[in-house]
């Protein structure tokens, strides 16, 4: 009997152990919306942090550790909108980024880059398979990239960008065309035309690339809990909120 006790212990305990189960969708929090005010005018995309759309508009650490080694990292960033556009503005502080030349389906992994995660409808849940959300990798090159409905890589022009120098910051400013979960590639698609009262799932990280053994620093705009760390790509659960204001 002593024995057969400690077999179904040590039984139990490996089952428990060598569990990969993943954990569920992850259910979006019905509070705590981020507030984003209406531009009067839309921002110029030259990377110009003195535009009159962002003069009043405060800044937003990029402040969550996502993984690796972000002490380096000094991120910030800004958010406006137009009923065209969602307008970013970041700033990556005492930091230059490089483009990479070449195809940038091969190479968007190899490189610095901006993540930015939308959910046109708020509505959660998992995209891996569809564009009920949107993971586009924007590269300093300009292009923007993300996955198709068939998992493969593809660039898509939703997204203008320019880059500029500031003193020793760096100035990242993004259009960002928003579409919605009916989006299908390579046919013709309307943008959504925002309005004040609108909620939009969002999340925004930077990516430093390593060459190293190490993994990459990558930073982020929300908190993701332990259990669902690496699953964002997936699951638009984890986005947070932005809620359009006039």
């Amino acid at each position: 009997m002593k024995y057969l006790i400690l077999f179904l212990v040590s039984s139990i305990f490996i089952a428990c152990k060598n569990d990969d189960t993943p954990p569920p969708l992850f259910v979006k929090s019905t509070t705590g919306y981020q507030p984003v005010e209406k531009a009067i005018i839309a921002p110029k995309i030259d990377g110009n942090p003195t535009d009159p759309a962002w003069n009043k508009t405060e800044w937003i650490p990029l402040a969550e550790n996502w993984q690796g080694n972000t002490q380096n990292l000094d991120v910030q960033y800004k958010l406006k909108w137009t009923p065209d556009a969602l307008y970013l503005l970041v700033e990556l502080k005492n930091y230059s980024v490089r483009p990479v030349l070449g195809n940038p389906l091969e190479n968007f992994k190899n490189q610095d880059r901006l993540l930015i995660y939308l959910d046109e409808n708020n509505s959660g849940g998992n995209y891996a398979t569809d564009h009920s959300a949107f993971a586009y990798q924007v590269l300093p090159n300009g292009f923007a990239v993300d996955f198709d409905s068939e998992n493969s890589p593809t660039t898509y022009s939703h997204i203008s960008q320019r880059m500029a120098m500031n003193g020793k910051s760096l100035l990242w400013e993004l259009k960002i065309t928003v579409f919605d979960e009916t989006y299908c590639d390579n046919q013709p698609n309307e943008a959504v035309k925002l309005t004040a009262g609108k909620k939009l799932g969002f999340a925004l990280a930077f990516l430093q690339f390593n060459t190293e053994e190490e993994p990459d620093a990558l930073i982020g705009s929300l908190e993701i809990p332990e259990d669902y760390q690496g699953r964002i790509a997936m699951d638009s659960g984890l986005f947070g909120t932005l809620e359009l204001k006039e």
